[in-house]
């Protein structure tokens, strides 16, 4: 019984971990997103990555950037924030 109660709890913890992608206007295209210094750029990079995220993911913009075009989600369930000090982001 404590075998089975291990196994279903790894797999439930393994469901549960969302990830961060980072966008900043200092980042770039080329990085991975992952943490703010690999930060992306764009917002074309965000939605073209959007097929690659999870429900429960996070996309977090630098606080103080304007970031300009439009973002188009492609899933559901992809949270959107902020990261830094500052002004909240904004996408004109």
């Amino acid at each position: 019984m404590k075998k089975l109660i291990t196994v279903i709890l790894i797999l439930a913890s393994s469901h549960c971990m969302a990830t961060n992608y980072y966008v900043s206007n200092t980042g770039s295209n080329a990085a991975n997103g992952l943490t703010p210094a690999t930060a992306w750029q764009t917002l074309s990079k965000v939605t073209a990555s959007m097929a690659a995220m999870a429900s429960g993911d996070s996309v977090l913009f630098k606080r103080g950037d304007t970031f300009e075009g439009s973002l188009t989600f492609g899933r559901t369930g992809i949270k959107v924030g902020a990261y830094g000090t500052g002004a909240n982001p904004l996408i004109t």
